[in-house]
């Protein structure tokens, strides 16, 4: 279970969607035995659809599988978003708030539907250079710390079913 002591999880990043796209289905490969030599119980694959629709996305990973086998005690799943991840970091003000300490003007809420916007990375850096913070894998991990996860779901729809599907796919037994 994610919320149990015992919970290892393993992050594996792949650089986007064309380097997902460019070295799946050998990333499940390398990650299959990742837990100390043992089979990791269930695999979690989450993509962005790069503005092609989710049905492709989903359609051309199950493909790239073709018939391999894993040892994924409890399987695979995919997720994938309709917009890029920063998507998910607008979300939340109080979040990219916290990040600036006291830097910087206070950030408002992003009053758009998150998922339409068509630039959301750019639109995060210029939320953030207001706030005096530098767009880096740091600084957005610090904003991700930050997130309540009940305001994400409520904003994103994308990030709902991704919950949905972490708790499916990690948390029953």
């Amino acid at each position: 279970m994610v919320n149990s002591p015992d919970a290892a999880v393993y992050p594996l990043i792949c650089g986007g969607i064309k380097q997902l796209m460019k070295q799946f289905p050998e990333l499940l490969r390398r990650f299959e035995y990742v837990h100390n030599g043992e089979p990791v119980d269930r695999a979690l694959v989450i993509a962005d659809c790069d503005n092609k629709s989710i049905h492709d996305v989903l359609s051309e990973l199950q493909s790239r599988l073709g018939n391999r086998t894993y040892k994924f005690t409890q399987g695979l799943r995919f997720v994938v978003v309709r917009r890029k991840l920063d998507t998910w970091l607008l979300a939340d003000e109080k979040a990219i708030n916290a990040a600036r300490q006291g830097r910087g003007q206070q950030i408002q809420r992003v009053n758009d539907v998150l998922e339409d916007l068509m630039h959301p990375k750019e639109r995060l850096q210029r939320i953030m250079s207001a706030a005096k913070l530098i767009y880096t894998p740091a600084t957005l991990g610090r904003i991700a710390e930050n997130i309540d996860v009940a305001v994400l779901t409520d904003r994103v729809p994308s990030f709902r079913s991704f919950h949905i599907a972490v708790r499916q796919g990690l948390l029953d037994p």
